[in-house]
């Protein structure tokens, strides 16, 4: 999906079950990449498959944290500009995710089957790299919470050029 609004917005729950699925977007500071709804109720859910959604951070829904298996959300330091490679890559420090993002963004969403419980990744945007070890469902760089219940990034605006 490669959108300018929302990326994936089903104004109820957001349900992936498997494949491989990627969401550039959005570039608008009101909009989410995936959008559940979940100021109105919807649910978000990862049951299988791999996600990664990268756009402005603003009003980011994560995934729920009744979901089956594991999500990151990532906040960026900086408004990152497009053709930035996002990776995964696991504690023997195996890439098994890799994206490059068509459109700036702040914020990235991933879930994997491939994610395990206990286990510590390492996401790399660029020339940053965050470590997350998988101990919960939802798991984060940022600990506010936003509007919708969900952790918020700090810029809403992009300050570099598409």
């Amino acid at each position: 999906v490669n959108a300018q609004g929302d990326g994936l917005d089903s104004n109820g729950d957001l349900i992936f079950n498997g494949g491989f699925v990627t969401v550039d977007g959005p570039t608008s500071g009101g909009d989410s990449a995936l959008d559940a709804g979940t100021e109105n109720g919807g649910k978000m859910l990862a049951e299988g498959g791999t996600v990664i959604a990268v756009g402005l951070a603003s009003m980011v829904e994560n995934f729920d944290s009744s979901s089956s298996q594991p999500s990151i959300t990532l906040y960026t330091d900086s408004t990152r500009r497009r053709g930035t490679v996002v990776t995964v890559a696991n504690s023997k420090g195996e890439e098994i995710i890799s994206y490059t993002s068509k459109k700036y963004f702040s914020g990235v969403i991933i879930t994997s089957e491939l994610f395990e419980k206990g286990e510590t990744y390492t996401v790399t945007v660029g020339e940053e790299s965050y470590e997350f070890t998988i101990d919960e469902t939802v798991n984060s760089n940022k600990t506010e919470t936003g509007r919708f219940g969900n952790t918020k990034q700090m810029p809403t605006a992009p300050n570099v050029s598409e």
